[in-house]
C-alpha cells in the first residue's frame, strides 16, 4: 500500500517508505534508495525528509558526504521550526562543518535549542559551562543543564550528571546516586558509561567492590571499541601473563589517541612485553603520548633516547617540556646530565 501510495507522489508514504529502507522494517535496508526517496519527498517540502536527507548528506550515508549540503538543508528545516535541525546547525557553526566556523553563533543556537528541551543542545551547554573555554565557566549551570538532559534519558548527560554527584562539582557529592546514573547509561549500552560504573566496582565508590563486575563492564566498553576501557582491561591482561592480548587491546587503544594506551605501548615494544622489541614502534608511540601531554611518555623518551637514535636536540626539548610540567625527576635529569637506558 506504501509502495503504491509512493508511487502516486504522495508526499507522506515516500517520505514513510524512505524510513522503511532506512531501517530495513518490511524491506531489505538501502540507504542509497532511502536518500533517494528522502530527496524526492524534500524537494516536494517535506520538512523531516529534508532534515532526514541532511543528516544522510551529514554523515555520507547513501549519498557522498556534503557538509555544505547538510548545512543548507538543516538551515531549512530549522526555520521550519524543527528543534534537532537547530541544534545540528550550531554543531556545524562550531566545527565549520558546511559553514565558516562562528562559535558565538553555535552557542547561540545550543542555547535556543536548549531552551527549546533538545537533549542533546542541553549536554552541549552544560558542556560548554562545565569546560568554560567558550563561555565564562559556571559549574552550577553545567550540572543544571546536565540534570534537564539526563531527565530526558540521553546517555552522555547521565554519565556527565553522574560525574557531577560523583565529584562533588555543582552540587552535593552522592557516590549512590552517581552509581544510579551510569547504571541507567549502562541499561542504553552507553561505553562511556560502562566504563564509568566498572571504576565503582573497582574503587568501591558508591557500590560494593567487585572484581567480576569490573571485568565484565570493562569488556562490555572494550566491545565497542572504547579507549578507555581497551587500556583498562589491557592492564588486567597484563597482571595474569596475558601480554600478548594485552598487546592487541593497547593497539587498540592507541589508535584510538588514547595517551596512556600509546605509552604503555611503547614501554611493550622496548621491554618485548607481548611483542618483539622493536626501537622504532617504540619511539613512536612514545612520541605520540608525549605529545598529547603524557609525562610518563617525555620521561622515558628523555631517559632512553639516547640508546634508541641519538636525537640529543629532541631529548634536550623533552627534557624542559617535562620540566615545565614539573616532572621532579625530569628536572633532575636536566640537572644531572643522565641519560641511562631505561629498566623495564
Amino acid at each position: 500500500m506504501c509502495v503504491r501510495a509512493a508511487d502516486e507522489e504522495n508526499m507522506e508514504a515516500i517520505y514513510t517508505l524512505a524510513n522503511c529502507f532506512k531501517t530495513g522494517k518490511y524491506v531489505e535496508k538501502d540507504d542509497r534508495k532511502a536518500a533517494e526517496l528522502y530527496e524526492k519527498a524534500s524537494a516536494k517540502g517535506h520538512t523531516l525528509a529534508q532534515y532526514n536527507l541532511a543528516v544522510c548528506y551529514y554523515e555520507g550515508v547513501g549519498v557522498v558526504k556534503n557538509h555544505k549540503k547538510a548545512f543548507e538543508l538543516y538551515q531549512k528545516t530549522a526555520e521550519n521550526g524543527l528543534v534537532v535541525a537547530e541544534y545540528n546547525l550550531s554543531v556545524c557553526y562550531y566545527y565549520g562543518l558546511g559553514v565558516e566556523t562562528d562559535v558565538s553563533k553555535a552557542i547561540e543556537l545550543c542555547q535556543q535549542a536548549a531552551e527549546k528541551e533538545e537533549m542533546r543542545a542541553q549536554h552541549n551547554l552544560g558542556v560548554f559551562y562545565r569546560n568554560g573555554d567558550v563561555v565564562e565557566q559556571d559549574i552550577m549551570q553545567a550540572f543544571v543543564q546536565f540534570k534537564k538532559s539526563a531527565e530526558q534519558g540521553y546517555a552522555p548527560a547521565l554519565v556527565d550528571l553522574g560525574r557531577c554527584f560523583e565529584l562533588g562539582t555543582g552540587t552535593g557529592k552522592n557516590d549512590v546516586r552517581a552509581v544510579e546514573l551510569y547504571q541507567k547509561a549502562v541499561n542504553q549500552k552507553y561505553a562511556p558509561g560502562q566504563y564509568r560504573l566498572a571504576r565503582c566496582y573497582r574503587s568501591g565508590t558508591g557500590v560494593g567492590r567487585n572484581s567480576l563486575k569490573v571485568l565484565e563492564l570493562y569488556q562490555m566498553a572494550a566491545q565497542q571499541s572504547y579507549p578507555k576501557a581497551l587500556y583498562r582491561l589491557a592492564l588486567c591482561y597484563l597482571r595474569v601473563g596475558g601480554n600478548r592480548t594485552a598487546v592487541q587491546l593497547l593497539q587498540r587503544a592507541a589508535n584510538g589517541g588514547l595517551a596512556e594506551a600509546q605509552y604503555s605501548l611503547g614501554i611493550c615494544y622496548l621491554g618485548e612485553i607481548g611483542v618483539q622489541r622493536c626501537y622504532q614502534e617504540a619511539e613512536k608511540y612514545l612520541l605520540q603520548a608525549a605529545g598529547k601531554g603524557n609525562k610518563n611518555a617525555q620521561f622515558t623518551l628523555g631517559l632512553c633516547h639516547d640508546d634508541i637514535c641519538g636525537h640529543y636536540k629532541r631529548v634536550t626539548k623533552l627534557y624542559e617540556y617535562a620540566a615545565d610540567k614539573e616532572d621532579a625527576t625530569a628536572q633532575q635529569l636536566q640537572v644531572n646530565g643522565s641519560c641511562s637506558s631505561l629498566d623495564i
